[in-house]
């Protein structure tokens, strides 16, 4: 995410590998939740780092 920042990114991340969560329906929710609040920390780490 810091070299995404710091290029000047401005499009679309996917998360790629999601996890599998025990108990996680078919759909694989939480493990999608997780992998998606786990790019939002990076992304805003990568703010405050980069500006």
């Amino acid at each position: 995410m810091r070299t995404l920042r710091e290029v000047g990114f401005n499009g679309t991340t996917i998360g790629d590998h999601i996890p599998r969560m025990i108990n996680d329906s078919g759909l694989q929710q939480a493990g999608a939740a997780y992998c998606v609040a786990y790019m939002r920390a990076l992304l805003k780490q990568a703010n405050r780092d980069v500006g």
